[in-house]
């Protein structure tokens, strides 16, 4: 026993032999003794200041502070002794201890209680205006209220045991060991449990407080809808004689759950469906679509609900998302029931749950079919059927049902590429059942991956160990910082980022689970910001073909890399600002801005950050030479004028001798332009002053000069020409390149296509040639596609055409190079041991006429995509008969159409050539052979001024494009007069003439050497005959 009287304790202990308590120690406290009560075998004092307990089983006896209120203003102080811990209270907060001292939880009342008690499983508070009840439970807050009693007395004494002293009522047992001798026993009800209710006393009255049976209690919860309240009770009471009836807490779980579906909360309401042993049938009916068609009494269950309950739930279910989580929520709730079912639901379970794992596309579809399942077979073949994306499930069911026709049938399917693509843009994971062909084809390969990455482990053993899916791989491991807790961000970067890759070190030796450092080194966020933007851009991307080589835009990307990190990252970044640091720094970059075409050769870094400091490896564009550094130092004379910070450049659209163009998105307008730098300084400023004047000439076919100026650069102030222009779709040497034709004729469809797009070319040379400008240097790269028309662009080596007078020559591209535009300066390049480099033209009177025999070039080279150059073995030879239509007339090492032409044999074989050729690639039926070939040659021929203006050539081309559509049906009178100039073009017909004439005259001179071989032999008869008479 323990006795209090202000700042000591005695401690006496009962001697039953002598019946009578024994003194054993005095413990002395710093303050006075408030409260007095027993945790387990330890005593609980509450002084003035703190709480602390007393080991009476220790000697000598000590105290160890608990708790201190040093700044609260002390109201009312005790404790009370609970089962397994002790509340201690100061004003209106209780903490709970247990027997060693430590805290468990914390009790908030409305006010400050004056007194509590405990009634299993209760707490009950006396306040000022009357009692409160909460519940205590391990897995239950200790805030729940339960009940509030109102009282109109004052309460100033309560008491768990059957007795009050009334002559000194304050003096009730209140947990300090103080007792009364006088007692006037109060007469128990027999149907009331002695420990389970509490005496009050005021001044007038005495009070006892009894718990209600809780089946009573429950109704009124319920009710009110209070289901969570109800089943704390439930849970509280469950080992006291006022638990209820199993049956009656599945009905609350039952009735729980289908409230908790009207509020749309399914994954909740399944959890007590499951506690409430709810037939499963009636829960799959909340999804109409699911009940299997096998079941008998398919409309027959009775869901609990009012019409108004009904419609809200189908608005619910109406929500693709909304019902996506229901379905979720099924298939959990089915997933824990059905090991437990017997067989008069499993088919009907089996069945809905499989439609609803498919509809979710739930990654358990698989393992769930895979294994013995009750599914009703013909129905689930009908549902899996219904989409293609179910394909990989439909073979797994096959296999598991032992349907193998089936199976075989579906396999033989995959042999088809295009459906094997359609299936695994579904589901990637179809890949496993491909043919061995498709899974060694890597863009297959990759477009599985790109859908699933686990996809990758059913490609061949080959391409398991390929770069660029090993790349990719690593792309698709880079952690998505969004969903990232940030103490875990650096250790997940550095632990499950492939190092090979990345160029982390990953130390066994390490602790994986202690925290990172406070703060992040300049290097980790460089390429966590690297990686970062790597993934931005890429994640589009995952199927392209990667160049793992250092392209001039891979150096592109690292440069402008390298200006962002130089800028934004200047020192240590704080750990718990990494993630926001990051996400800042990637968003300034444009990345949104590259294309597929880019990303394939910037993907290269992600090789060259292996083991190395990304710093350096993004300054290793300074060490390039030769045309790389060249076009890069254009990038840096034009991004290190203050004037053009706004503009990004992306990548290399095409460069040259003379300058390079870029690929460029402003941050501004957020739209891309294309910008050309010239490489050298610019000296006649005069001159640059008209070229600059000419560029910002708004002509039709010509492509839209933005802007147009000179940049000074470095401490010699070089000076060069750049351009901004509008951005072109794609050039037309990417349509050519595209158009694959080989030696088969095409479809009528597709020579339309190209005749429609060259009659759109030749509508813009027209326009630029109406401002009487040659541009002396067309070729496919100069001609790009802008929406649907087709510009050009390139002007370098354009000039006014002035009548009378020469200009300067040296322009131009062999390829597409008229006779009139060559100089003594291109022999040495022509010299191909040919007889005719000595005849080249010296035509210094050049005209618009230029353009027209690169407009004949470039035009056959739509068509037939053949090589510019003509077959050295046939301008060479003499025997005719040894080339037929299935010769090779265009080679790579042929000679240039502009030499072939400076002789009448060259060019009459020239057109020879380009007739056959036409004839290899167009349908004759289609009744245009000809007039396409004649334009074509008058195009390429040697006299300019024969050669046909655009106009001419595109009011021809447009009548043949009408013919082919069946819009006119006399091709030769819609354009008469454009015929009659085509007739004069030297005609095909004689060289195929000569060849027939040549091979005639072969043929004679071979009977007239014969003729003469017989002529010899009389006359030597004739001779011998004549000796003989002699």
């Amino acid at each position: 026993m323990a006795v209090a009287s202000k700042k000591t304790i005695s401690i006496l202990k009962y001697d039953s032999k002598e019946s009578t308590f024994k003194f054993i120690q005095e413990v002395v406290l710093s303050d006075e003794v408030k409260s007095l009560n027993w945790s387990r075998e330890k005593l609980c004092v509450g002084l003035k200041k703190e709480y602390s307990l007393i080991d009476l089983q220790k000697l000598p006896i000590g105290h160890q502070k608990v708790m201190d209120y040093v700044n609260r203003v002390q109201q009312n102080t005790f404790g009370l002794s609970l089962p397994n811990e002790t509340v201690l209270s100061v004003n209106k907060i209780g903490v709970f201890i247990d027997s060693s001292g430590s805290k468990c939880r914390y009790i908030t009342w409305s006010e400050v209680p004056n007194m509590v008690a405990y009634l299993n499983p209760f707490l009950i508070a006396v306040l000022s205006a009357g009692l409160e009840v909460r519940i205590l439970h391990d897995q239950l807050t200790s805030e729940t209220l339960v009940q509030n009693i109102p009282l109109k007395d004052e309460i100033i004494a309560m008491s768990q045991q059957n007795f009050i002293d009334f002559d000194n009522p304050q003096n009730i047992d209140r947990g300090m060991g103080v007792g009364s001798t006088s007692r006037d026993k109060i007469d128990r009800d027999d149907e009331i449990d002695p420990s389970n209710r509490c005496f009050l006393a005021s001044k007038d009255a005495i009070y006892v407080i009894v718990m209600k049976q809780f089946d009573y209690q429950a109704g009124e919860l319920l009710h009110n809808q209070q289901f969570e309240r109800t089943l704390q009770i439930c849970e509280a009471v469950e080992n006291s004689i006022y638990k209820l009836e199993s049956w009656r807490i599945e009905a609350i779980h039952t009735e729980y759950g289908f409230y908790l579906v009207t509020n749309g909360d399914f994954g909740k309401a399944m959890v007590h469906f499951s506690k409430g042993n709810v037939d499963p049938r009636m829960i799959i009916s909340l999804f109409p679509d699911l009940i299997p068609r096998s079941i008998v009494y398919r409309d027959s269950f009775f869901l609990p609900y009012t019409p108004e309950e009904k419609q809200k739930i189908e608005l619910f279910l109406a929500d693709t998302e909304q019902r996506k989580t229901g379905l979720q929520a099924l298939v959990q709730y089915l997933l824990n029931i059905r090991k437990d079912l017997d067989k008069y639901f499993i088919e009907t379970v089996d069945t809905s749950l499989l439609k609803a794992l498919v509809l979710t596309n739930d990654p358990r579809t698989e393992e769930f079919i895979s294994q013995p399942n009750h599914c009703n077979i013909s129905e689930s073949l009908s549902f899996i059927l219904c989409d293609d994306q179910n394909f990989r499930e439909l073979v797994l069911f096959c296999k598991t049902k032992d349907l193998h026709a089936k199976e075989q049938q579906l396999l033989k399917l995959l042999e088809e590429k295009e459906f094997l693509l359609s299936i695994l843009k579904k589901n990637g994971l179809s890949l496993e059942y491909a043919p061995i062909c498709y899974r060694n084809d890597r863009k297959i390969v990759l477009e599985a991956f790109k859908q699933n990455e686990k996809a990758l482990k059913y490609a061949s053993q080959e391409l398991k160990g390929d770069k660029i899916l090993k790349l990719h791989t690593s792309i698709v491991h880079v952690v998505d910082f969004v969903y990232l807790e940030e103490e875990g961000l650096y250790n997940l970067l550095s632990k499950t980022i492939d190092s090979n890759i990345i160029g982390f070190n990953d130390d066994e030796s390490d602790n994986a689970s202690e925290l990172p450092p406070s703060e992040c080194s300049l290097e980790f966020v460089q390429t966590c910001i690297v990686i970062w933007i790597l993934k931005l851009i890429g994640e589009n991307y995952l199927q392209v073909e990667a160049n793992i080589t250092e392209t001039i835009d891979y150096f592109l990307f690292c440069m402008n890399l390298e200006t962002l990190l130089k800028d934004r990252i200047q020192k240590i970044t704080k750990r718990s600002k990494l993630v926001e640091t990051i996400n800042d720094i990637s968003n300034e970059f444009s990345f949104h801005a590259y294309s597929e075409h880019e990303y394939s050769s910037i993907i290269y870094l992600l090789y060259k950050t292996n083991g190395k400091d990304i710093k350096s490896i993004l300054s290793e564009y300074r060490n390039t030479t030769g045309t790389t550094h060249r076009v890069l130092t254009a990038a840096i004379i034009f991004r290190e004028n203050s004037s053009f910070k706004r503009y990004h450049l992306l990548s290399t659209l095409g460069y040259g001798a003379e300058g390079v163009v870029f690929k460029a998105f402003d941050l501004e307008l957020k739209e891309t332009f294309a910008i050309k730098i010239k490489f050298e300084s610019e000296y006649d400023l005069d001159h640059t002053k008209k070229r600059i004047e000419f560029l910002k000439q708004d002509i039709e076919g010509k492509i839209k000069c933005f802007d147009c100026g000179i940049i000074e650069f470095g401490h010699l102030k070089t000076k060069h020409l750049y351009t901004i222009m509008e951005m072109g779709d794609e050039s037309l040497r990417k349509i050519i390149g595209k158009n694959n034709i080989n030696q088969k004729t095409m479809e009528k469809s597709h020579l339309i296509e190209i005749l429609e797009i060259f009659s759109k070319i030749l509508y813009s040379v027209q326009t630029i040639h109406n401002h009487n400008i040659a541009h002396r240097d067309l070729d496919p790269n100069n001609i790009v596609k802008v929406n649907d028309t087709f510009k050009i662009i390139d002007f370098d080596q354009s000039r006014v055409v002035e009548l009378g007078k020469s200009i300067t020559i040296n322009v131009g591209k062999y390829s597409y190079m008229a006779p009139e535009v060559s100089d003594n300066t291109y022999e040495e390049e022509n010299r191909q041991d040919l007889t005719y480099d000595s005849k080249l033209i010296q035509n210094r009177e050049v005209s618009t006429s230029c353009d027209i025999f690169s407009m004949g070039c470039i035009f056959l080279e739509l068509l037939t995509n053949c090589p510019l150059r003509l077959d050295k073995g046939f301008i060479n030879g003499t025997d005719l008969s040894l080339f037929n239509e299935k010769h090779r007339y265009f080679t790579y090492d042929g000679l240039y159409f502009h030499s072939a032409v400076v002789t009448l044999e060259g060019e009459l074989k020239l057109h020879h050539a380009i007739k056959l050729w036409i004839d290899n690639h167009i349908n004759n039926q289609f009744g245009v052979n000809e007039i396409i070939t004649r334009c074509l040659i008058s195009m390429i021929q040697r006299n300019a001024k024969k050669r046909l203006d655009c106009f001419t050539y595109k009011l021809i081309i447009d009548s043949v494009i009408n013919y082919l559509k069946g819009e006119i049906t006399d091709l030769s009178m819609a354009i008469e007069n454009e015929m009659k100039e085509l007739r004069e073009v030297r005609p095909l017909l004689n060289y195929s003439e000569m060849i027939q004439e040549n091979f005639n005259l072969q043929k004679d001179v071979d009977m007239l050497r014969k003729e003469n071989e017989k002529l010899k032999l009389e006359l030597e008869e004739l001779r011998r005959e004549n000796k003989k008479l002699h």
